[in-house]
């Protein structure tokens, strides 16, 4: 394989259901990709009522923040083995979105279906996001701040709610949660808002940081 390709799986919608296929994409940026990208699964450029549908690739989940359409993709951390999603952009601006970002900077974008947060969640999208990271955590062991969060059940939730926004909901008193370094009780539901900080375990657990939108 020639060193400027990128082996990856790709997903998209089409008539109503979910499809994937491994594609070997140049190393070229979202705008001269989406075009072939587009033909290639046979997907409409028009709506039935004559709009121009406009696509956008994301790395790692549908919800994930859209790529920039001017960089490489290697160098917004796609490679090889890298899942990429190729959908429409909603053509309402509104879409609440929460985004968790990681100590090292990865950013974590929940779907408004809402979250449960486990460690293997956390380090699985960490893995595909951020390989070289994960493997640091794997070296640290149980000095890992991902170990403080729960894995045999969800440690906490965020959802959105139409009439509160989002929020941090936390049904356990077995384990810690802090927001804005302050525990939350079992039973607790509390908002979410841009430069919130969510602590998952004690003071040396795993930080992330809340943007809202």
């Amino acid at each position: 394989m020639q060193q400027n390709e990128l082996t990856v799986t790709l997903h998209w919608d089409q008539d109503g259901m979910r499809r994937s296929a491994i594609a070997t994409l140049a190393d070229s940026t979202p705008s001269d990709l989406i075009p072939l990208l587009i033909e290639g699964c046979g997907l409409l450029n028009t709506r039935a009522d004559g709009t121009p549908i406009t696509y956008q690739l994301q790395h790692g989940s549908e919800y994930q923040r859209p790529l920039a359409s001017d960089r490489l993709l290697s160098a917004q951390g796609v490679r090889s083995g890298s899942h990429l999603w190729l959908s429409v952009v909603p053509a309402s601006p509104s879409v609440p979105r929460c985004i968790f970002t990681l100590p090292d900077g990865t950013e974590l974008i929940i779907s408004p279906r809402g979250q449960a947060l486990t460690r293997n969640w956390l380090l699985g999208l960490l893995r595909l996001l951020h390989p070289e990271e994960y493997a640091r955590q794997e070296l640290l062991g149980e000095e890992s701040p991902y170990c403080a969060v729960s894995n045999s059940r969800p440690h906490c939730v965020v959802r959105h709610s139409p009439e509160q926004g989002w929020l941090l909901v936390v049904d356990r008193d077995d384990v810690v949660t802090l927001l804005n370094n302050r525990p939350l009780a079992s039973g607790s539901s509390e908002p979410l808002s841009s430069g919130d900080l969510i602590t998952l375990g004690d003071s040396n657990g795993l930080l992330l940081q809340v943007s809202t939108w």
